[in-house]
């Protein structure tokens, strides 16, 4: 609608003609004044309607978010490579140094990622489900803080991690928990786990709707997943048992069922009673070794097999991610510079038809306004005209201006002829 924004101008004047002529009319025949009004209003929508028919035929009918996403390609160096240069070809076009700047270290930071032999072990899930106890007990020492409130861990926090029965170094990362909409970190960690060469979803319970959503999600990404149901100390062990089979039969359709696994990152202190030689009880509190084995196995078993296919697929969306990023800042910068264009436009053409006098001119001064607004409009946008659509949009800017002209220059005429008629007294 930005391009035919001039034209409105003119409209806004016709407007005030048909409230002028409703009333001039109303006061001797309110049934004229309202026919006239309303059959004047119709050829008002009937140009509003011609311009969205216009601004829909010149981008093809087919809103931009209708499209299909396109299939993801098979991941290989070469076309990560291809993916960051054409990314980079693309930041070129920017004209705010300090984006462009920020972009282009984002491609080299992804370029060097992708020549890399680590692999990004991402843990995910709802806050406080114990994904920092887990990467306590992976890494066998205190690595971040944990605590009964939610949301302890506010932002990624990555560690160097060496897992049994893999060869190979493994970053480790600690991601914010899934909270309420709109809670701090919630997007850092869905961004985190969708460029993870291996997930682990930690669960202390039954999968939610939003839960299983997201790994769905995640898997028809190609995102390869670990389930961990944790504080199974905290449970009986037929407790645990169902809560297993009822994740299993959940995502059985595309995780494998020794991908949901029992781990108890934190287990509870137990409780020892002692009885001293005076015959008192003296309780102390003797700590327990987590339990994580069943993870470190899956975790190993998948990385070994897959680890190198794994890195290079999780490589391919962060440079897709990225590029899409460059993308979206080339459209706000082109948004952003199409409606100063369009502003401008706006103040001629109010000050153009402020300054002539006569409809006619307000028209001719309106058309050579929107020509120039379309052609800056082209150029920022990068798009050539060709001649077949130099003729639609002629055409329909034409009929634009000729209804707007027509409404305008009859409502006056009319106004014009009643009230000398109603002056004179010439009977109607």
């Amino acid at each position: 609608m930005l391009l035919v924004a001039g034209s409105l101008v003119c409209l806004h004047s016709t407007t005030k003609s048909i409230a002028t002529l409703h009333a001039a009319v109303a006061p001797y025949s309110p049934g004229l004044a309202n026919g006239l009004s309303t059959l004047l209003a119709l050829g008002m929508v009937g140009v509003l309607g011609t311009a969205g028919w216009w601004w829909t035929s010149l981008h093809g009918g087919e809103h931009p978010r209708s499209r299909r996403p396109k299939r993801p390609l098979k991941a290989t160096r070469a076309r990560i490579e291809t993916t960051l240069a054409k990314a980079e070809g693309a930041i070129a076009k920017l004209h705010d140094d300090t984006i462009q700047r920020s972009l282009a270290e984002r491609v080299e930071t992804q370029r060097a990622i992708a020549t890399s032999e680590t692999l990004r072990l991402v843990l995910f899930g709802t806050s406080s489900a114990g994904k920092t106890s887990t990467v306590n007990a992976l890494l066998g020492h205190q690595a971040g803080e944990t605590a009964a409130t939610l949301g302890t861990t506010q932002h990624a926090k990555p560690h160097t991690y060496t897992l049994p029965g893999f060869n190979g170094t493994i970053e480790l990362v600690d991601t914010p928990g899934l909270q309420t909409v709109g809670a701090i970190g919630e997007g850092e960690a869905i961004q985190m786990a969708t460029e993870a060469d291996l997930l682990v979803f930690v669960v202390a319970e039954d999968l939610d709707a939003v839960e299983y959503a997201l790994l769905q999600t995640f898997s028809e990404q190609g995102k390869r997943a670990v389930i961990a149901l944790n504080k199974s100390d905290c449970r009986l062990p037929d407790d645990n048992q169902m809560i297993l089979d009822r994740l299993r039969a959940k995502t059985r359709s595309w995780l494998p069922a020794e991908q949901v696994v029992e781990i108890a990152a934190a287990p509870t202190p137990i409780l020892v009673r002692e009885m001293s030689t005076d015959g008192s009880a003296v309780e102390t509190e003797v700590a327990r070794v987590p339990e994580v084995r069943s993870l470190t196995e899956q975790c190993g078993s998948i990385l070994q097999r897959e680890g190198q296919q794994l890195r290079l697929a999780a490589a391919m969306v962060r440079a897709q991610n990225l590029a899409a990023a460059v993308d979206e800042a080339i459209a706000k910068e082109r948004r952003e510079r199409a409606e100063r264009v369009v502003q401008r436009m706006q103040w001629a053409t109010a000050g153009a038809v402020a300054a002539t006098p006569l409809p006619a001119l307000d028209l001719v001064a309106a058309a050579a306004i929107n020509a120039r607004t379309i052609s800056e409009l082209h150029e920022i946008y990068e798009r050539e005209i060709s001649w077949k659509q130099a003729q639609k949009m002629a055409k329909v800017a034409g009929k634009l201006l000729l209804k707007l002209g027509g409404v305008e220059l009859a409502s006056q005429a009319a106004v014009a002829s009643l009230k000398f008629a109603f002056s004179s007294g010439v009977p109607m």
